[in-house]
């Protein structure tokens, strides 16, 4: 899994550096986002 994702991301870098970067950004939120749901849903449980 680590592997792959590497690899995804070389490519992506070999293309556009700025669209990888934005793409990071992108899903970093969506991350922090499911992070945020997640607590809400634990402590309202």
């Amino acid at each position: 899994m680590k592997t792959e994702n590497g690899i995804i991301l070389s490519e992506n870098c070999k293309n556009v550096s700025e669209e990888k970067a934005e793409m990071q950004a992108h899903c970093l939120d969506q991350v922090l986002a499911t992070f945020e749901t997640l607590s809400t849903n634990i402590s309202h449980h």
